[in-house]
């Protein structure tokens, strides 16, 4: 609280018993957010009439004892109380009032990658006086410095959040955003990552010609590079299976002819083993029902990949890169991952995971 005090006596001393005349006036903050209220109170003896001034404020102005203003806008903001005294005389005081602005956490980046130095950098807005950070897999995980260096040891989806503080008001408050170490996942973590309990029903299944086998996909925790989840494929042997997504076109990616590309992921089995390949295809069906097409056309069926992958017990990381010279179109509106087993003949559980594109250029 501020407390100014002013006062002045009757010329020829003091006088005896109560002032006449007695300039007082106090305000109940001189720091304050915007929108607050601050009471400005005049408590002067003798005055006859008063003067407040409030720049930007709400009210502009008062001549009542005692104004609630508050400031919609950040700032230093001056007002001032001038008063009239029964005798016809005047006095004015001046208050510098400190306006903070609402209390917003943000922050930006460096450009990431893999074994880097990432730069944050906090922008937050209302002045916090106190930092906490959050990095999934990164070194270090966490952080109270304002603006901390992180480093990931492989290219990954994370979501970075900060959890900024102010003691003048004792306000906290948090902001997340997904950040991507190394170029972005043109594919989703929540599907072709398998993220989402639900990400086995954004894929088409099937084995060979029988259909496919009900809970044969699933997800279960204990995912690649620090993931929570992995795919687990009950494989039953005997014939060739397949898994895409095609046909939920909001977890798929366009690609663009000429253009490099990047397809990833993590692989391991119950049995070390062999699997056919692992790729990224593009396909628009000529049987599609209008509403799946969105008013796109037919495309006919484009792929890259990784093949013949041989399979261990343990996580393996596996990457290849192509440049699309040959895309018989300009654009693939539809490019999706599509993968394989077709050389086990015996029953086998896959974990495939962190099935990632990206482009490169």
């Amino acid at each position: 609280m501020a407390l100014f005090l002013v006062h002045s006596c009757d010329e020829g001393g003091v006088a005896e018993g109560p002032r006449k005349k007695e300039f007082l006036s106090r305000i109940s903050a001189d720091r304050a957010v915007v929108n607050d209220d601050i009471i400005f109170t005049d408590l002067s003896l003798g005055a006859v009439s008063r003067s407040w001034v409030f720049e930007g404020g709400d009210p502009l102005s008062s001549s009542s004892p005692e104004v609630y203003v508050s400031f919609p806008d950040a700032g230093i903001k001056n007002c001032s109380l001038e008063v009239t005294f029964s005798d016809g005389s005047q006095e004015t005081q001046n208050f510098t009032i400190e306006i903070l602005p609402e209390l917003v956490a943000s922050f930006t980046y460096a450009e990431t990658g893999a074994n880097i130095p990432i730069q944050f950098t906090d922008t937050s807005e209302g002045e916090p006086d106190g930092w906490s950070w959050v990095f999934p897999g990164g070194t270090p995980a966490t952080s109270t410095e304002r603006n901390p260096i992180v480093t990931w040891p492989s290219e990954r989806e994370v979501t970075v959040s900060l959890t900024v503080s102010r003691s003048f008001d004792d306000i906290t408050t948090s902001y997340e955003i997904p950040v991507s170490i190394g170029p972005p996942n043109l594919w989703t973590s929540e599907a072709q990552g398998f993220e989402h309990p639900d990400s086995p029903f954004w894929w088409q299944t099937w084995l060979g010609g029988g259909g496919w086998p009900a809970g044969s996909l699933t997800t279960v925790s204990g995912g690649a590079n620090d993931s929570a989840n992995t795919a687990r494929i009950a494989y039953p042997g005997g014939s060739t299976w397949n898994m895409i997504t095609r046909d939920t076109r909001a977890h798929n990616a366009v690609i663009f002819k000429g253009k490099t590309y990047k397809i990833s992921f993590y692989i391991k089995a119950q049995t070390a083993t062999t699997i056919a390949f692992v790729r990224f295809a593009n396909q628009i069906p000529s049987w599609w029902p209008d509403a799946w097409k969105n008013g796109d056309p037919d495309q006919g069926f484009y792929s890259q990949g990784i093949y013949g992958i041989n399979v261990t017990t343990a996580w393996q990381y596996h990457e290849a890169q192509f440049t699309l010279n040959d895309l018989p179109y300009d654009v693939g509106l539809n490019t999706f991952p599509d993968i394989e087993l077709s050389g086990p003949v015996s029953p086998n559980v896959i974990f495939i995971d962190e099935v990632r594109l990206q482009q490169l250029d």
